[in-house]
């Protein structure tokens, strides 16, 4: 079986999951080709252009059997390209900016939605949209990646140094004293490093689950928080943007609950990332859907 990735100008999150994917798959006897369609799919969309999109995208994806769609521009390409019935899925790999009903008609056009999320599955559910399911990133650790302890010897973090890991989509780090957020220099090291993991506002969460399977605990706005953590045993909360500094400071002097619940997060991470269930279901999915065209 060949499929088809369709991404368009993709964050570098999206092409970690998609990679990542594409790794797993082959064993099942499934072949992944990753095209990103900037080139050929401008962000707007209208009839004129949806047509011109629709005949390029048809044209490329003839040599596969199922086109697999992450973000909702190219979902719409693919609503527009396919209809109802082809063989074609979307993910949806972050929040909606819009439920219009013009996109849920379209979403409601594939054979599966997949929601990077709990919350992203409930807000789609809300607004309409049919055939659901929620998934998450499948987590690759490199095998270079450093125990804490030589992580930390490596950036200079003595045994009362705290350090934060921040992704990179976070934005300008904060000013908080007696501090150091770590976001220069290999991620997976600074994350072996660090004493927590600190999400942007619009962070993806393939970072998070990077942070969370190696053992560093994430500290989560607590209406996001208990799809992914239990708050001191795996994860830690903030209530509020406002209070993020009081809480940081709370929590950094914790040392002995820091590194219980980095051990705790990083069976949590696997339970909720690991790589061969996620690329099981994703093979399932994709030969169920090749089967209802055959």
């Amino acid at each position: 079986m060949r499929v088809l990735y369709l991404v368009r100008a993709a964050s570098q999150a999206v092409k970690e999951w998609t990679s990542n994917l594409s790794l797993g798959l082959p064993r099942y006897g499934i072949q992944i080709e990753i095209v990103d369609a900037e080139d050929w799919m401008p962000p707007e969309t209208g009839a004129g252009v949806d047509l011109g999109v629709s005949s390029k995208l048809r044209s490329r994806a003839s040599d596969f059997d199922i086109v697999h769609a992450f973000g909702y521009r190219t979902a719409w390409a693919c609503a527009e390209a396919f209809g109802i019935g082809e063989a074609w899925l979307y993910t949806a790999t972050d929040p909606p900016k819009t439920r219009h009903p013009e996109l849920i008609k379209r979403l409601n056009k594939a054979q599966a939605g997949l929601c990077g999320g709990q919350a992203i599955h409930t807000m789609l559910s809300d607004a309409g949209c049919i055939g659901l399911e929620t998934t998450y990133p499948p987590v690759v650790v490199p095998a270079y990646v450093p125990d804490k302890d030589s992580a930390r010897n490596d950036l200079g973090l003595g045994p009362d140094d705290r350090a934060i890991v921040l992704p990179p989509d976070f934005g300008e780090s904060p000013r908080f004293g007696g501090m150091r957020f770590l976001t220069e220099g290999d991620r997976w090291r600074n994350m072996a490093a660090a004493d927590l993991y600190l999400p942007g506002t619009s962070s993806s969460l393939i970072y998070m689950a990077e942070a969370m399977v190696i053992g560093c605990p994430p500290l989560l706005p607590q209406q996001l928080a208990y799809e992914f953590i239990e708050p001191f045993v795996n994860g830690f909360t903030t209530p509020s943007h406002d209070a993020l500094e009081s809480t940081l400071i709370e929590l950094l002097a914790m040392g002995l609950t820091l590194e219980s619940v980095s051990y705790a997060v990083k069976l949590r991470g696997k339970e909720l990332f690991d790589f061969d269930p996620i690329c099981d279901r994703h093979s399932a999915i994709y030969y169920e859907i090749g089967s209802r065209g055959a």
